[in-house]
């Protein structure tokens, strides 16, 4: 999104700011440039950012990406996967990631929490929360091992975890609805005139980034 980065920052810079907190360190590997984590040690937690590109794409980063994911999550290590996160760990972990008969889901979208009992979302245990998507894939079959903890009618597998080290969500926790306003209108010849106009109009609703910015950082406190 570099058109975008000066304005609101790109991927590792939305991040750093949903997640950051006094004793936080972010470190960001380019994928696309080779650039990758060789050890789980390397962090307590890594996450999966978005990417214009789709999992199932030739390019050869996104196999090297997918290795050193599964190799960091046999070993152990805390990994969320968001959007493009999300779908690539299902994608080359025994599920599938495919465009989604339903096309585009853009705007605020809400999804249904329907693991209750999840320690790990604390006393904001909301069932159901409401935050920007910018999709066409999606998850279609989960990954071995995996339990969804989220979906919605739109996007059946909005979420899903993997013991207690591994935790997926469709949705943009880090876009703000000022970023999501900019981008889909940069994108409207891809995403036509009624989706678009359903997108923006979607903005007036409130997300709910604070909340799941929450749960995230519950998730890798208790799998750290």
């Amino acid at each position: 999104m570099p058109q975008f980065a000066v304005e609101y920052g790109d991927y590792p810079d939305m991040f750093a700011s949903l997640l950051g907190r006094t004793d936080t360190e972010f470190h960001t590997w380019n994928a696309q440039r080779g650039e990758f984590p060789q050890h789980a040690s390397d962090a307590d937690a890594f996450v999966i950012t978005g990417s214009r590109c789709s999992v199932y794409d030739s390019d050869p980063w996104i196999k090297q990406l997918a290795q050193c994911v599964n190799r960091l999550i046999d070993t152990g290590a805390c990994v969320v996967g968001v959007c493009f996160g999300h779908q690539l760990i299902a994608h080359f972990r025994g599920g599938e990631t495919a465009p989604a008969d339903a096309g585009w889901g853009v705007g605020v979208r809400s999804a249904e929490v329907i693991e209750n009992a999840a320690q790990w979302r604390g006393t904001n245990a909301a069932n159901a929360y409401s935050l920007v998507a910018s999709h066409r894939d999606q998850v279609r079959m989960m990954p071995e091992g995996a339990a969804r903890w989220a979906m919605s009618e739109f996007c059946p597998i909005s979420g899903y975890t993997i013991d207690s080290s591994v935790l997926t969500i469709q949705q943009h926790p880090e876009y703000s609805r000022k970023f999501a306003r900019a981008f889909m209108t940069a994108r409207a010849p891809i995403l036509g005139p009624e989706v678009l106009a359903a997108g923006l109009a979607s903005l007036d609703l409130a997300t709910d980034s604070p909340v799941v910015a929450d749960w995230i950082h519950r998730f890798i406190d208790g799998a750290s």
